[in-house]
């Protein structure tokens, strides 16, 4: 499902973040991927969503070879993959159930399905009587669980969770 081949990536700074990686994850598979801060964790979640390209190397996720990939496609990729970020990328100005039903909005599902999904989920995370509240008012765990059940809502094939 996820595979990389002597994927290395350096930034225009010559910082090698990740130098010659190859390995594959089959689908089913429960990784964790430790490493102290600098390590390249996060740049690999980056390769991923193809928010970066690596400087060589080839990824593959599902059938998708990412190193090819047009750009017009990216999107269809992210439907796939839910990402949790290290500093959770919540919208400070939408309320949880407005975080939770922002990626179902742009994606263009009906409105109604999508107010029933995102309250099911909130369920599930059991956060439902935050709905109403603004990540601001929430504590870390509470915005966490945010985050998962967005990067959930679309029910992806992958999930990634930067720490």
């Amino acid at each position: 499902m996820i595979k990389l081949d002597n994927v290395s990536k350096i930034y225009k700074t010559g910082t090698a973040a990740l130098s010659d990686i190859t390995f594959s994850i089959d689908k089913g598979d429960f990784v964790f991927l430790v490493g102290p801060s600098g390590s390249g964790k996060t740049t690999l979640f980056r390769l991923l969503i193809r928010d970066a390209i690596p400087t060589k190397g080839t990824i593959s996720v599902s059938d998708w070879d990412l190193t090819k990939l047009p750009k017009k496609k990216i999107p269809h990729l992210r439907k796939k993959i839910g990402v949790v970020f290290q500093d959770l990328k919540l919208l400070k100005h939408l309320t949880v159930f407005e975080n939770i039903m922002f990626p179902l909005e742009v994606i263009g599902v009906d409105r109604k399905l999508a107010k029933a999904k995102a309250l099911k989920i909130l369920e599930e995370v059991g956060i439902i009587e935050h709905k109403d509240k603004f990540p601001v008012q929430l504590s870390g765990g509470e915005a966490q669980r945010v985050a998962i059940a967005r990067a959930y809502v679309l029910v992806p094939d992958i999930i990634l969770a930067d720490e």
